[in-house]
């Protein structure tokens, strides 16, 4: 579906309804905007039950890291499996 829209003096963008409908944005829902490749993308924005499933499975032990940046794989194991998609 693509339709053609005029951008309000105020800077709003109206999105036709049937566009609405068939993405499932619905009114106060939080939109995420990016710019990729010249191109405005809109995504819904995750919810609060989305983001604690997307953390759940971030390690919790503690990782210390030197003056560069780097840690010792043998002090945090499961962060390193984390961090080499092992998990």
């Amino acid at each position: 579906m693509a339709k053609i829209v005029k951008l309000s003096p105020e800077g709003h963008l109206p999105i036709p309804p049937e566009i609405l409908a068939e993405l499932g944005f619905e009114a106060d829902m939080e939109l995420h905007l990016s710019i990729e490749d010249g191109k405005l993308v809109i995504q819904r924005a995750p919810t609060p039950e989305e983001w604690a499933a997307l953390v759940e499975n971030l390690p919790t032990e503690h990782v210390e890291l030197d003056e560069h940046g780097h840690y010792d794989p043998k002090k945090a194991p499961e962060f390193h499996r984390w961090m080499q998609g092992d998990d």
